[in-house]
């Protein structure tokens, strides 16, 4: 990944799988990925979780991300009943976003 921006200002990454089936097989159920960043330009400041492994608030998926000096570790396990997942996930859909200055 490569983008511009300007000291002290905000910088998004997001993490995109592809390659899925389109409303069916193969679908994704987890994720468990570190992301390596120079410490010397960038500042993890937070993470944000896509919609299509469910929602946490209802129950539907346990998230949780790692903010480190160097590095962020997010992870997100679904709840749902693989057919729900197959049926909901898009070809292609972001995982996580990650923001920092």
């Amino acid at each position: 990944l490569s983008q511009s921006a300007f000291q002290g200002s905000s910088v998004t990454a997001a993490v995109v799988v592809s390659g899925l089936g389109a409303g069916s097989s193969p679908s994704i159920g987890s994720f468990d990925v570190n992301v390596a960043f120079d410490p010397a330009r960038l500042d993890a400041q937070s993470v944000v979780f896509g919609p299509h492994l469910g929602d946490p608030s209802l129950a539907q998926a346990n998230v949780g991300s790692s903010l480190l000096a160097a590095s962020v570790n997010a992870f997100e396990v679904s709840l749902l009943p693989s057919a729900t997942l197959e049926a909901s996930q898009p070809a292609s859909f972001e995982l996580f976003r990650i923001t920092f200055t």
